[in-house]
């Protein structure tokens, strides 16, 4: 049930905070349009203007991807949306037969981070045929250039990965020796030779015999 309220609230915030964004910009809270404007990613549309929550380094700039992740195969949104659609379905299915079992925590946030972006994104590519973005990163990374404008899905997607590679990393395997798995079984041995007792080997009978000519007469 926790995994399940985390995947739901995330996407209650993923989904809110789209429509909330769209609204104030005009675009309506059930809406995926945008003005023309510049493009960023190689190709999404975006608005021109920009709400500024952190000058020169955080804006809030509407703007709508048909592709995937920086705008990849923005041309076949079909084959994105088949593949969104999959990559939901294969999370939940490997979190029930696997995940659930799984002790240690921070694999259980993984798999809901991943499924809260992975359905946040195919939610909007189901009702608009697009994925809704919004949060916009200024300066420009050195070798890439202006980072393609997100949503919480992708901050999800980003930190669920990155949050299971780093736990399969550093988790040590468990610690099962050939020494440790073989002393119980030679000490079981040696109590074995303690408890049985050598096998004795009959007493020599002594000659009674009684030669020709020996006793009284």
């Amino acid at each position: 049930m926790m995994f399940l309220g985390t995947v739901f609230t995330g996407l209650l915030a993923d989904q809110l905070s789209k429509a909330l964004v769209f609204e104030a910009f005009g675009g309506g809270w059930n809406s995926a349009a945008v003005q023309p404007g510049p493009t960023a990613g190689g190709g999404a549309a975006v608005k021109t203007a920009s709400f500024s929550l952190w000058p020169n380094v955080l804006y809030l700039t509407p703007s709508s991807n048909s592709g995937g992740a920086f705008s990849f195969l923005r041309d076949q949104p079909g084959v994105i949306l088949a593949f969104t659609a999959a990559a939901a379905v294969l999370l939940l299915v490997l979190y029930f037969l696997h995940g659930r079992r799984e002790k240690r925590a921070t694999v259980s946030w993984a798999y809901a981070l991943l499924l809260i972006g992975a359905a946040g994104n195919l939610m909007d590519r189901v009702w608009f045929g697009v994925v809704r973005d919004f949060l916009d990163f200024r300066p420009r990374i050195p070798l890439f250039g202006h980072w393609p404008i997100f949503n919480i899905a992708d901050i999800c997607i980003c930190v669920g990965a990155g949050l299971y590679l780093w736990v399969e990393l550093h988790t040590p395997p468990p610690a099962t020796t050939t020494a440790a798995k073989r002393e119980p079984r030679e000490s079981g041995e040696g109590k074995d030779k303690e408890s049985v007792a050598p096998p004795v080997s009959p007493a020599p009978r002594k000659a009674q015999c009684l030669r020709k000519g020996d006793g009284p007469e």
